[in-house]
């Protein structure tokens, strides 16, 4: 997969697209492994129960008063809190799907694990979209579930397009200056290389750039990580 924003607006403008008009809710979180404070099972849960009101009334109504609740109380809410509110969201919804990108980068995932299979288990009409790299934990977790793994063939042309679009952005905004135009295609071809079809990697971009005579002005954070 490309880049990580082009993939995740095309599953959900995908989802958009097709059940539009309908009562359809469609909820969506990125663990993001630049921030920590996406990395948390709570937050996975917070805004996606945030989305889901901002598209159903019925819920805002609902998690209103769950909020004046706690609020009273100062008190806040454990994961099986959130889990208990989040099947009670689902009962106001015709049909709902999550989608949760990169769950291997969320820090307590054993826990959000724990209660999306309770919750999956107790409301078999929601339809789950999870993304991870191949982890054991994960798998294994996941094991009674549908799963359909990515080759290094299967995203090679994504992530070709990705990394000629990046160089060629860097290059026309002046942060990858090439004194050899030559440069570019080698440029090119090493990440690709060390990519092995899968994602471009931020070390893999420092680690080339740092030894690279033209790569003046070249930031790691440049260049973003495609998900594998």
């Amino acid at each position: 997969m490309a880049n990580q924003k082009d993939t995740r607006s095309t599953i959900i403008t995908y989802l958009k697209d097709k059940f539009h008009g309908t009562d359809t809710v469609v909820a969506y979180y990125y663990c993001d492994y630049k921030d920590p404070e996406t990395q948390h099972a709570k937050k996975v849960f917070e805004t996606l129960l945030a989305s889901m009101a901002g598209q159903s009334p019925a819920v805002l109504a609902l998690l209103e008063t769950f909020s004046k609740k706690y609020r009273e109380y100062k008190t806040s809410c454990s994961l099986e809190t959130f889990r208990e509110m989040f099947l009670e969201c689902l009962d106001l919804t015709q049909q709902t799907f999550v989608v949760i990108d990169a769950l291997d980068e969320c820090i307590d995932r054993a826990d959000l694990l724990k209660e999306l299979l309770c919750i999956i288990h107790k409301r078999p009409k929601l339809r789950l979209f999870l993304t991870s790299r191949k982890e054991f934990d994960i798998n294994q977790s996941l094991s009674l579930l549908p799963q359909l793994s990515l080759l290094p063939s299967d995203v090679s042309p994504d992530v070709s397009k990705y990394v000629e679009r990046q160089l060629n952005e860097l290059v026309r905004s002046r942060k990858l200056k090439l004194r050899d135009p030559k440069l570019h295609d080698e440029i090119r071809d090493t990440l690709l290389s060390k990519a092995d079809g899968m994602s471009v990697v931020q070390s893999n971009v420092r680690t080339y750039a740092d030894g690279m005579p033209g790569f003046n002005g070249l930031n790691a954070n440049s260049m973003h990580s495609a998900r594998r």
